[in-house]
């Protein structure tokens, strides 16, 4: 009865895991550009309000999806944008991270188009209604959510 009892938990536990498993960076490969880098395109008001930035990101190797470099800055205490600008074609990504309630980049790697955040979500009266790491896949210039894990805070 105990063995039973047991093969029964470990094959619940497994199931468990395999179910709630994370997105790994190895199934989102990304080809590493190697090309001359492009001038930042200035067609957007992100480029146009941040051209120093994101001009000496463009001198840093890919770091994200193959082509891409993170440019950052700050907007206040505690607060750090980040976006994606292409080596390949000098667009920056219109969709940007972190500012004073949004996720920050916590993972990335210049041979995959997985991104996984980390950010806290409020209620309409900024009350913290839970705190998450977000996993996202870079298609086609943007960012596709694909998956939401609650983090679990231990004391």
């Amino acid at each position: 009865m105990r063995n039973s009892l047991l093969a029964t938990t470990l094959i619940g536990l497994s199931t468990i895991s395999f179910a709630d498993a994370l997105p790994e960076y190895k199934g989102y490969p990304a080809t590493i550009y190697t090309g001359k880098t492009a001038k930042l395109k200035m067609n957007n008001d992100t480029a146009k309000s941040f051209k120093t930035r994101l001009s000496a990101a463009l001198k840093g190797e890919p770091e994200f999806a193959g082509e891409y470099v993170m440019a950052a800055w700050g907007c206040g205490t505690s607060c750090v944008m980040q976006t994606f600008v292409s080596k390949r074609t000098g667009q920056v990504v219109e969709h940007g991270f972190g500012a004073e309630l949004g996720q920050n980049v916590i993972g990335k790697r210049p041979d995959s188009r997985l991104l996984i955040t980390h950010g806290v979500e409020y209620d309409n009266d900024y009350n913290k209604t839970g705190e998450y790491d977000f996993y996202y896949v870079f298609e086609n210039g943007k960012f596709k959510l694909i998956k939401k894990v609650e983090r679990i805070e231990e004391y």
